[in-house]
């Protein structure tokens, strides 16, 4: 009868302590998750506000380009309006028609020349643009794809160390 109470109490320490590694497990388990989670949250944040500041970067970089573009235009415009004008009162001074005729005739040259100007200008600013633009997609590639490596990186180590403790608290129930 002692050996029956014996093996009992043997029986109800063994099951209280698999009980104990049970919860210490779970509670182990969920602070892992808990970790995991948090490690990743980050992660995520961490990207969106790098991939905010490149955007800020670049749309300054653009509105750069664009602000000197548009001065560079505006530029000229104010040149042909000043030499318009100044052909204007020069030809208020001039009687003779053949001059006019000659005058208008060089006129219209100038304007067909500064139309060429201005349209070989618009596509060497086009094409900057659009090497700007290729540029900023291959370098916001370039972070997504470092970024991902990383956080790929930070899941494998953090799988790893789940993985060992796993196998840390299945050896100490084993030996218990």
């Amino acid at each position: 009868q002692a050996k029956a109470v014996m093996e009992e109490l043997v029986v109800k320490e063994t099951e209280r302590r698999t009980e104990i590694c049970r919860t210490v497990m779970k509670r182990n388990l969920k602070q892992n998750l808990s970790l995991s989670w948090s490690q990743f949250v980050e992660c995520i944040e961490d990207r969106w506000h790098k991939i905010s500041v490149l955007k800020r970067v670049m749309t300054t970089r653009t509105h750069r380009q664009l602000q000197g573009a548009f001065v560079c235009y505006i530029c000229q415009v104010q040149t042909i309006y000043e030499q318009r004008d100044r052909v204007q009162t020069t030809m208020a001074r001039w009687k003779t028609p053949d001059v006019k005729k000659a005058l208008n005739s060089w006129l219209n040259y100038v304007d067909i020349s500064r139309a060429e100007q201005l349209e070989a200008a618009r596509e060497q600013l086009t094409q900057q643009l659009k090497e700007a633009e290729a540029s900023r997609e291959s370098h916001a590639q370039a972070i997504v794809a470092q970024e991902a490596k990383r956080r790929l990186e930070i899941c494998r180590r953090a799988i790893s160390r789940m993985l060992k403790q796993q196998l840390s608290m299945a050896w100490n129930i084993f030996v218990d």
